[in-house]
């Protein structure tokens, strides 16, 4: 076989391999990010969760003497990863609860509740996953929750408010 012949073999082969890894995975979807909360306040009295604060837009005044008696709440992250998409490698979610308090010297006070980091769990059908995160001392002053997906590459974060109140 002639020298140039096997030159220009290689170099077919070579720019093929290079197409295929610079065109990056073959399953590459949308970017994995948070899509949603869901807040379920824990009755003391009865051991039992509220149906979620959130979507019904609960009225949280007064929440640790009233119906819900609650001073603990349990927070829920969606993240979209995608259908049969698998989930990036070392992702992990972070949640930060920060809780508004009375203004101090002119400045508002703000009490970090909550500052965790988890790994992300399995995937369901729907190409979802949620994350559980346990939230104590809650009833009465409002709490800002911050969740952050960190996939190594990039970050997509949202927010919510929890309007806590009690009027003494």
């Amino acid at each position: 076989m002639p020298k140039h012949h096997s030159l220009l073999q290689f170099r077919v082969a070579a720019a093929g391999l290079a197409a295929l890894l610079l065109a990056g995975p073959a399953h590459a979807g949308p970017a994995p990010q948070v899509s949603g909360f869901q807040a379920f306040l824990f009755n003391s009295k009865t051991g039992t969760l509220s149906p979620d604060v959130l979507a019904a837009n609960t009225a949280l005044g007064n929440v640790p003497a009233g119906d819900y008696a609650s001073v603990s709440t349990l927070v829920v992250v969606r993240i979209d990863i995608g259908k049969d998409m698998p989930v990036p490698d070392a992702a992990q979610l972070r949640l930060v609860a920060s809780e508004a308090g009375a203004a101090t010297r002119g400045k508002a006070a703000t009490r970090i509740v909550l500052d965790r980091t988890a790994k992300i769990g399995p995937v369901g059908p729907d190409g979802a996953t949620h994350i559980g995160f346990w939230l104590t001392g809650t009833g009465c002053r409002t709490i800002t929750l911050k969740a952050t997906l960190l996939t190594g590459k990039s970050s997509s974060a949202s927010s919510t408010v929890l309007p806590f109140a009690c009027y003494e």
